[in-house]
């Protein structure tokens, strides 16, 4: 979807910037469904554990269960990016955490690698910026995967070096 955005920084100035962003719905992640079904069944569980009595054994049940959570929680965190595609921007952002984002200019990147291994694997985008070769890697499970050759195919209209494994099997 195109977006124009008018910006009105200085006084009788008007700017269009054209915008792509690439993303999916929130429920359509293969994460977010793994993620609350596995919640909800440790629910029931815990709900269970504490209608029955509480000792001590039950408490440490708990306590590794709240750890065993914690896993997927932080795993769920880090792999539910999308891309922002500005004139000369790009822009990389958690849906998550919306303040978690990182932008790059598309005059800093020398390379862009989008690796999708097929099936249940997340698809990642690596991002080498500037001239000190620093990678930025961002795993974008909230790009729907028909929009990840879509994404590659602007990527290299910009003049950007994309490395793409993996988008074959979305064709």
């Amino acid at each position: 979807m195109r977006r124009g955005l008018r910006i009105r920084n200085i006084p009788n100035f008007v700017k269009t910037i054209t915008m792509k962003i690439y993303r999916g719905s929130f429920w359509s992640g293969d994460s977010v469904h793994s993620f609350f079904v596995s919640y909800i069944l440790g629910s029931v569980f815990v709900v269970l554990l504490v209608r029955v009595e509480i000792d001590f054994s039950c408490l440490k049940i708990m306590g590794m269960l709240l750890v065993l959570y914690a896993f997927p929680v932080c795993l769920l965190l880090f792999s539910e990016f999308y891309v922002i595609e500005l004139d000369d921007t790009l822009v990389v952002r958690n849906a998550i955490f919306p303040f978690w984002t990182k932008k790059v200019y598309f005059k800093d990147i020398v390379k862009i690698s989008v690796v999708y291994l097929g099936g249940y694997a997340v698809p990642y985008m690596r991002i080498i910026a500037d001239k000190k070769k620093r990678t930025y890697r961002y795993y974008i499970n909230r790009v729907k995967r028909k929009q990840l050759p879509e994404l590659v195919a602007s990527l290299r209209k910009k003049g950007i070096d994309v490395d793409a494994r993996g988008m074959d099997m979305l064709k």
